[in-house]
């Protein structure tokens, strides 16, 4: 039988990462029925997409700070959620480009008789959440080939790529 520092050091190195991870999982998770109701009635009601966008840059950086620290847990805390997150994304924009698509089409007058031309008239399909969305990804694009191509330490890429997941995490709990 092992002894107390043995069972200690499994407890903190193995068992608490693993409840966290799956604890991540949860939180990450948590917005799946209230988007998947949305997508049902086609209206994203007085729901608050924004959130996710902080998410998905939220769990690249954890990510990549993973792959910088070789930490597993860290990897397993968040690769679901960048699934999640891009899923969450994925129905935020569609619901907001029907919602446009609905709005030109009762602003046009949809039985007009002229509609092809009205078509080709049509605002681009780029919605507002898939503008901060790619904003987003385009922001840690930057931050990890500075990173990664850059800088030729690890502790200097641990410490940036912490340090601008953090600054990110800040505005996940508190959007814009």
């Amino acid at each position: 039988m092992p002894d107390a520092a043995t069972m200690a050091s499994i407890l903190e190195e193995h068992v608490c990462p693993v409840i966290g991870a799956i604890l991540s999982t949860l939180t990450f998770a948590a917005p799946i029925r209230t988007l998947a109701e949305c997508l049902k009635d086609g209206d994203m009601k007085s729901v608050n997409g924004t959130p996710w966008i902080f998410m998905t840059g939220n769990t690249i950086g954890w990510l990549a700070y993973s792959y910088v620290t070789l930490d597993i847990y860290v990897f397993l805390a968040n690769a679901p959620g960048l699934m999640i997150s891009i899923w969450l994304n994925f129905g935020a924009m569609k619901l907001q480009y029907y919602q446009e698509a609905i709005k030109d089409l009762v602003e046009d007058g949809a039985a007009d008789s002229d509609s092809s031309q009205q078509q080709n008239e049509r605002k681009p399909s780029l919605t507002k959440h898939e503008a901060r969305l790619l904003l987003m990804v385009l922001t840690w694009m930057l931050i990890l080939s500075v990173t990664t191509l850059k800088m030729e330490m690890t502790s200097d890429r641990k410490q940036v790529i912490g340090i601008a997941v953090n600054i990110n995490l800040v505005f996940f709990t508190e959007p814009l």
